[in-house]
């Protein structure tokens, strides 16, 4: 019994670590894609918008990648990113984001992965507390290189609908967030994948210590 014990406690111990998806919305049966791009070119700057999309986590996660997918019909254009963004945050404002939970920026072009039809933000390690967030991702350039960048969408709704954010009213009177259905498109939520890892409480490490002693223990005994 004491052996099914310390078995028990060590396969706990290895599974509160083990990697897995926290969250992941894939394509409907619709393949379309919403604006999400910071634009850089001359009088381009109002024409900025931000696409974000909710998800809760009950507990903490080391978030290791995060995939957005981008619209797969018609192609999106090659090349002339200076910038890729994705950031994590209490509330769907560019502007005014609340608390950031992650927020993580590369040049790297690699990140844009058209065999995947993806951008691949590698983050490494990035702690995310408990909560219920927005996710946001984005590219940046000049419209006139390389067109616009657009989020791949799902007509599945989980939770909320994906919301919009035009701070400069450019394309979207006001500037304020708006659901993608107000302005006349479908209701949909962003396509993507959040990687990571479980981040233990407590509680765990303390039953690990445990798991730990007693095989110290049985060991002696032997």
């Amino acid at each position: 019994m004491k052996k099914l014990l310390i078995a028990a406690l060590a396969v706990a111990s290895v599974s509160a670590f083990a990697g897995g998806v926290l969250k992941e919305q894939p394509y409907g049966t619709f393949q379309d894609g919403y604006l999400s791009h910071e634009f850089t070119g001359a009088g381009q700057a109002a024409n900025s918008t931000y696409l974000f999309d909710d998800f809760t986590n009950a507990q903490a996660w080391d978030i290791s990648s995060i995939y957005a997918y981008f619209q797969i019909a018609p192609p999106p254009p090659l090349g002339g990113y200076t910038e890729y963004h994705v950031r994590i945050t209490q509330n769907a404002n560019f502007t005014s984001p609340g608390t950031i939970g992650l927020d993580f920026m590369t040049t790297q072009a690699s990140t844009f992965e058209l065999a995947n039809n993806r951008l691949n933000f590698n983050i490494g390690s990035g702690i995310l507390a408990p909560g219920s967030w927005f996710l946001s991702a984005w590219v940046v350039s000049d419209f006139n290189q390389t067109g616009q960048w657009n989020w791949g969408a799902t007509e599945v709704v989980t939770g909320g609908e994906a919301i919009w954010h035009n701070p400069g009213a450019g394309l979207i009177p006001g500037g304020n967030p708006v659901t993608v259905s107000s302005q006349g498109f479908d209701p949909a939520d962003a396509v993507f994948t959040i990687n990571g890892t479980v981040v233990p409480e407590p509680g765990t490490f303390i039953a690990i210590g445990i798991g730990l002693a007693g095989l110290a223990l049985a060991r002696r005994r032997k």
